[in-house]
Order: structure tokens, then C-alpha cells, then sequence
């Protein structure tokens, strides 16, 4: 791994089992600490994935960085969002469940130093806008400062994720958009000079079984920091072919991002990852016919 043109010593890799029993011992053990922990990491959010509300500078989310660009354009206008399904509360329920338990984990393992958790902050970008981030987990091992993200993924997710960064010679099995989220987070920490970072890993847990692995991220890599760069360029060029000309970014392609774009059942076209399919459908039909009609 690199930090501003040094190498620096490869980071050890979490001991996740051993944390996790250290969690599960402690809260058998002092179940009123584990309570007071698990009530403060449910209001720990505190409405910062919101959006902020009408006239409110605007925020580039680091989990959001790299998301569909007419997705970012619908949320910075506004519109109103297809309510949750019931399967992706259950899903965001279940993760901040995880989340709790690992930072717990952290906080209570003799061998690891928690030095901050749900941690970040707003760093500005121009007059009204914002590049703004929250990390799971900052914490010291090894004599190494390190951030930790926490995600969960779908049954077969590992297996995609790994022939993906075969297929394009990543090191790392992380996803882009994960190790890209990271940097934010990375960048965020150093300007408000919270923490100097030295190593990343993303823990991803499987939503089935359980399983869990963790994947490093270089976060002294200079191409992640070219890529947040040029992700919001793009976002803020969007916004403004938006507002000024009403343009909006084309639709994703159906592949790779079918998933992304599904639907909720056959009988429900709402979207099941996203809370602007109907909307992003009924655009993309006025955009076919003006095509139509220019032709």
C-alpha cells in the first residue's frame, strides 16, 4: 500500500470472529452497556442521509458518489422518493444491527483500539455545495490507525464481486464504488483533521449465512482520488445541463446495472433498489418521443 508516494507496511486484517465473540461476550455479560450501545447506534444516523431541505446547501454523500447520475440529478431536485419496501427496511434493520455489533466488538476486544465510530463530517466544495462522509469504524491495531466499512451483499454477491475484479486485475475484491466511497471518507477525515488513516477494509457480511469477508483498500491510491474527482464533475455537470436546460443524464444500460433498475414484483413496477424507477421510466419515454419527433 502507498500514502502520498511511500509505501507503507501492509495492514493486518481484522481478526471479524474474534471481534464478533467479544461482542456477543460482553453484551451476555453487561447486557445494560450492549443496550445503551445498540439504542445510541440506531439514533446515531441522526437524519444525515437525509436530504437537506429546500434552499440547504447541497451534500455529495461518499455513499452516493458513484451512483446512477440520473438518480443524483431526481434526489438534488427533489422528487418525491417511491416509499421502501418492506424488504429493504428489513435489510437496512438488520445492517445497523451489524454495524452495532462489530463497533461493539472494536470498542470491547483487548487487542483493538476503537477511536471513533459513525464518524465524519462536511468538507465545502464551492459556496453550496458539500463533499460529506461517515465512516463505520476508525480504529488502532498494530500500531496502524485504519477505517472500516461495513456492507451487506445477497447470496451470490461474493462470487460476482471476485470474478469482477479478476476480470479488470484489482488486487482487492472490494467493490469500486465501496474502495471510491472509502477515499471520500479518507478525504473528509484529513481535511477536518480528525484522523491520519493509514489502511482501509471493507467487511462484507452475507445476508443468508452470515458470512463475512473483508477486503483492503489503498487509499493512498492515486486513481481512487482521480476517480471521486471525476465522479463529481460528473454530478455537477449533470445538475446543471439539469437546471439549465432541463437535460437529464441517460438511463443506465441494462447491463451490468439490471439489477439496480428492477422492479418490485410483476404486478409492482415500483423500484426495489432505486426510489425513482417510475419516475426515471416516465422521463425516459419523453425523452424517446422528443427523439421521435426531432428525427
Amino acid at each position: 500500500m502507498s500514502r502520498g508516494g511511500l509505501r507503507v507496511r501492509q495492514p493486518k486484517a481484522l481478526d471479524i470472529r474474534s471481534i464478533l465473540e467479544a461482542a456477543f461476550e460482553a453484551r451476555d455479560e453487561v447486557p445494560d452497556l450492549w443496550a445503551l450501545w445498540l439504542a445510541q447506534a440506531h439514533g446515531a444516523d441522526d437524519g444525515w442521509h437525509e436530504r437537506p431541505a429546500q434552499g440547504e446547501p447541497w451534500r455529495h454523500h461518499a455513499s452516493a458518489i458513484s451512483e446512477c447520475l440520473r438518480r443524483s440529478v431526481f434526489d438534488r431536485a427533489m422528487l418525491p422518493r417511491e416509499p421502501l419496501s418492506v424488504e429493504s427496511q428489513i435489510t437496512f434493520e438488520v445492517g445497523h444491527h451489524i454495524h452495532a455489533l462489530i463497533q461493539f466488538g472494536l470498542a470491547v476486544h483487548p487487542e483493538y483500539r476503537l477511536l471513533a465510530h459513525e464518524v465524519g463530517g462536511d468538507v465545502a466544495l464551492g459556496v453550496d455545495t458539500y463533499l460529506t462522509a461517515l465512516g463505520d469504524a476508525v480504529y488502532q491495531h498494530d500500531g496502524m490507525v485504519q477505517l472500516l466499512e461495513i456492507k451487506s451483499e445477497s447470496q451470490w454477491a461474493s462470487t460476482g464481486r471476485r470474478r469482477e475484479a479478476k476480470e479488470h486485475g484489482r488486487v482487492s475484491y472490494a467493490k469500486p464504488q465501496h474502495m471510491e466511497q472509502m477515499k471520500v471518507q479518507d478525504i473528509v477525515l484529513r481535511t477536518l483533521r480528525r484522523f491520519d488513516v493509514e489502511a482501509g477494509w471493507v467487511v462484507y457480511w452475507e445476508k443468508n449465512a452470515g458470512q463475512l469477508d473483508q477486503q483492503p483498500v489503498d487509499l493512498g491510491d492515486a486513481a481512487l482520488g482521480s476517480a471521486v474527482r471525476r465522479h463529481i464533475n460528473e454530478r455537477e455537470q449533470a445538475w446543471t445541463e439539469y437546471v439549465n436546460h432541463g437535460h437529464l443524464p441517460p438511463p443506465l444500460p441494462e447491463w451490468p446495472n439490471k439489477g439496480l433498475c428492477q422492479p418490485r414484483s410483476k404486478t409492482d413496477v415500483r423500484g426495489r433498489y432505486c426510489p425513482y424507477r417510475i419516475e426515471c421510466l416516465r422521463r425516459k419515454s419523453e425523452a424517446d418521443l422528443l427523439a421521435e419527433v426531432n428525427r
